[in-house]
C-alpha cells in the first residue's frame, strides 16, 4: 500500500546534521500533483524521490528532465524548480524521503555541481536501501533512535554523492585509481 507522513524525533540537545523529516511511497495521477520548489516555505531541506513506475517531469533551471523508473530526483528547497506527473502519462509512482541538516544540504549542492538534479539509482544502491529503511521504520510505526534515523539520512545523501562522484575524487591532484596504482607500485 501507499503511505506518507512526517517523522518526529525527540529533541536531544545534540547537533545531528542529517535527519529525515518525512517519507512515503506514493502514486500520483493527473495535474493536481504539482510542486514548486519556491512555494514550500523558507526552511532549507532536500527531497530524494526515486521513480518506481510511470513518469514524472522536473523543470530545473529552464530544462525539463524526464523522471523514469530507476531515476532519482535530488533537489533542495527552496530553489526555483517544479516537479509533477508528466503530462500525457497516467501516473507517477515514487518513493520519497525529505532530509534536513547541514551535511545533507552540502552533499546535495555537490551533487548538483557534479551531475545536476537527476541521477540513475539502481535497485542495489546504498542510497535506495537507506531510503527504504527510513520508509519501513516509518511504516512500521517503530520508536527508533534519532541517531539511527540520522545515520540512514546520511547514507541516502552519501549514497547519491558516491553515485555521481565515484572516479572523480582526486588524491594529490590525481584520480583516485591512478593514485592507488602508483602507491602500490611504490
Amino acid at each position: 500500500g501507499y503511505h506518507s507522513g512526517p517523522l518526529v524525533f525527540p529533541r536531544l540537545g545534540l547537533p545531528l546534521h542529517a535527519m529525515p523529516t518525512s517519507c512515503g511511497l506514493q502514486r500520483e495521477t493527473g495535474e493536481s500533483y504539482d510542486w514548486s520548489g519556491m512555494a514550500r516555505g523558507n526552511a532549507e531541506f532536500a527531497v530524494f524521490q526515486w521513480t518506481v513506475s510511470g513518469r514524472g517531469l522536473l523543470t530545473w533551471e529552464g530544462r525539463d528532465h524526464d523522471l523514469t523508473p530507476g531515476l532519482a530526483m535530488v533537489v533542495r528547497i527552496p530553489h526555483a524548480h517544479r516537479y509533477r506527473v508528466h503530462p500525457g502519462f497516467s501516473h507517477w509512482e515514487f518513493l520519497y524521503v525529505c532530509l534536513s541538516g547541514r551535511d545533507v544540504i552540502e552533499a546535495v549542492r555537490t551533487i548538483h555541481g557534479l551531475a545536476g538534479p537527476v541521477i540513475q539509482i539502481g535497485e542495489a544502491s546504498d542510497a535506495l536501501w537507506a531510503a527504504l529503511g527510513i520508509y519501513e521504520n516509518s511504516l512500521a510505526g517503530r520508536a527508533w533512535s534519532p541517531f539511527k534515523a540520522s545515520a540512514l539520512a546520511y547514507r541516502v545523501a552519501m549514497g547519491c554523492l558516491d553515485r555521481v562522484a565515484s572516479g572523480r575524487v582526486a588524491v594529490h591532484g590525481k584520480p583516485t585509481t591512478q593514485a592507488a596504482i602508483e602507491y602500490c607500485r611504490e
